[in-house]
C-alpha cells in the first residue's frame, strides 16, 4: 500500500486528483497524504488477523487452503473495483499485478496517453 501512497502523493503534488482504491483499513494512510480514499468491501487486514489464517500460515499445505477460500472473495473484490473505476472514470488504472484484475477486465478501463495530459488517477 505504502508504494502507491507515495506515488500518488508525488502525482497529487503535481496537481493531479488522486484515488487509491483497497481493501477497508487504509483510509487514514491514504488521506494523510492529502489522496481520496475509495474502500473496498474486504477487509484484508481483519482477514489476515483472523485465527483461521494465521493457522494455515504456519504450513504449505494451510497456504494452499487460504488460497483456495480466499477465491470465493475474489468475484466480489472484482465487482468492488469495477464499480469504483466506473464511478470514478479515471484516466489511468494502476493496478498491483499480485491482485490485478483480469485482462479482458482491465483493457477498456486503461488508455494511456501520455502521463502529463492525465489529471485523473486510480490506484
Amino acid at each position: 500500500m505504502q508504494p502507491y501512497v507515495a506515488l500518488g502523493a508525488v502525482l497529487a503534488e503535481r496537481g493531479h486528483a488522486v484515488t487509491v482504491s483497497t481493501g477497508q483499513g487504509f483510509d487514514d494512510l491514504i488521506e494523510a497524504y492529502g489522496l481520496t480514499a475509495a474502500p473496498l468491501s474486504l477487509d484484508m487486514q481483519a482477514i489476515m488477523e483472523s485465527t483461521e489464517i494465521k493457522t494455515a500460515m504456519k504450513a504449505v499445505t494451510g497456504w494452499f487452503k487460504a488460497f483456495r477460500s480466499s477465491q470465493d472473495l475474489m468475484p466480489g473484490q472484482l465487482l468492488d473495483m469495477w464499480s469504483v473505476a466506473q464511478h470514478l472514470a479515471p484516466e489511468i488504472v494502476t493496478c498491483n499485478p499480485r491482485h490485478s484484475l483480469p485482462r479482458n477486465w482491465r483493457e477498456p478501463l486503461v488508455r494511456l496517453p501520455s502521463l502529463a495530459s492525465c489529471s485523473r488517477f486510480l490506484l
